[in-house]
């Protein structure tokens, strides 16, 4: 099943989806080989900039998810990422690993990953419950990580009991800064899928039929505003709709955003363009 750019397998091994990455960066290696032959682009700087850029970062897409994967899955992109460093900066294959990585400034693929991980749930602890849907689990608590997940963060040692001992507050990280502080606006209510209207398979007729009631009795005081988005083959777009004022806004993003991204943009481009009255109610 592939979710948001990841294949995931029933026992979130990766191995399909490191195989896919794995074969789409030797694709990429090809075309680094032709640009490296030129006499315009063979510079060394520049090959390990397009390394970093155009194939390490497809290895590490999704690393907060895949960077607990085993090391022999790991292995099949480490692999690539050899290749792809000892060819840009033009080292011959026997020589050690160590000191290729010394030489270019680079570390384990697998490691990186992690570190990009554990800074990706480090600044959602520094949210606190407001968003992080991290920070309400009963998996990212400070004092109740499940073992095995615990176990995984970073090789065997709890960063989180680390950061303790060293006197260090989750709070002092820079958390994620989001456009529009929904929580702290009272006046807006949000509806992804929980009203009746709210579903594919209800006939036409019925869904306006069901949209009518709640505008008469339950919305008749507040400013109704409706997202959406879809994908095809030429893009992704979305649309957002003031339906009191009769209002519209479209956007096209490019082709590689997901469906859910751009649900996510037109909410937040809805709230941004057309919410502006304080004293109203918006739904």
């Amino acid at each position: 099943m592939k979710v948001l750019g990841i294949f995931f397998s029933a026992n979130l091994s990766f191995n399909y989806h490191f195989n896919y990455v794995a074969k789409k960066a030797l694709k990429r290696l090809g075309y680094l080989r032709a640009l490296g032959g030129s006499n315009w682009g063979a510079n060394t700087v520049h090959l390990l900039r397009l390394v970093n850029a155009c194939i390490r970062n497809i290895c590490e897409f999704g690393a907060q998810v895949t960077s607990y994967a085993s090391s022999t899955s790991w292995r099949k992109l480490e692999v690539v990422q050899h290749n792809c460093l000892r060819f840009a900066a033009g080292l011959p294959r026997w020589t050690p690993i160590p000191v290729m990585f010394a030489e270019r400034g680079e570390i384990l693929l697998r490691d990186r990953s992690l570190a990009l991980s554990i800074s990706f749930l480090l600044r959602h602890f520094a949210l606190g419950d407001t968003f992080s849907p991290f920070k309400k689990s009963n998996l990212c608590t400070l004092d109740g990580l499940r073992p095995s997940f615990k176990k995984r963060l970073s090789g065997g040692t709890n960063w989180l009991k680390f950061l303790k001992d060293a006197n260090v507050s989750i709070e002092n990280f820079i958390p994620f800064v989001y456009p529009v502080e929904l929580q702290q606006e009272n006046t807006i209510i949000l509806h992804t899928n929980d009203l009746p209207f709210q579903q594919s398979q209800i006939p036409y007729p019925t869904l306006c039929k069901l949209f009518d009631e709640y505008v008469n009795k339950e919305w008749n005081s507040s400013i109704l505003i409706s997202t959406d988005a879809s994908k095809g083959e030429e893009g992704v777009s979305l649309e957002a709709l003031n339906i009191t004022y009769n209002q519209t806004l479209t956007l096209k993003l490019y082709p590689m955003n997901s469906v859910f991204t751009a649900e996510g943009c037109a909410i937040l481009i809805a709230i941004e363009r057309f919410i502006q009255e304080e004293d109203k109610s918006y739904i």
